[in-house]
């Protein structure tokens, strides 16, 4: 069996990730920034992807042409699937001493809320505070991507 390439007529789906690095040949505080393509720019064999090879310094154009960068202002997305991002949430403490404190908490969604209702004498005031304690982890960065509108 014998491949043969060909030209393919549509934009292949890439994605351009930036990163900053900072080299002791650039000196303190000058980040230097650089690109990566991925998936990696294949230029002939079984697995090409691409029709014609990527210049150096050359400009990616997301809208076509460089003169429609010219103050451009675009709607912004965010697409992601359900397990891109997760969330932990704390169990905080119940004061002693307050008119009421209690905690709602679902273990199916695995989310705490603290409810604190006391009462001010110096501000003769009914206070009530919810307080929410959790931090969130990007898992799969290849999970969700930033879409810009035209």
């Amino acid at each position: 069996m014998r491949v043969v390439p060909m030209f393919i007529p549509y934009a292949s789906p890439a994605r351009v990730m930036p990163t900053r690095i900072r080299p002791k040949s650039a000196g303190a505080g000058v980040p230097v920034e650089s690109n990566t393509i991925f998936p990696a720019i294949v230029l002939s064999g079984p697995y090409q992807n691409v029709s014609a090879a990527a210049a150096d310094n050359a400009v990616i154009k997301i809208f076509g042409s460089a003169t429609a960068y010219a103050n451009l202002v675009t709607k912004q997305g965010l697409a992601f699937h359900k397990e891109w991002m997760t969330a932990a949430f704390v169990d905080l403490d119940l004061p002693k001493n307050m008119e009421m404190s209690a905690r709602a908490k679902s273990n199916k969604l695995g989310i705490a809320i603290r409810i604190v209702k006391g009462y001010d004498i110096r501000t003769n005031q009914q206070l009530c505070r919810l307080d929410v304690l959790f931090g969130l982890k990007q898992m799969y960065e290849d999970f969700c991507c930033r879409i810009a509108g035209s």
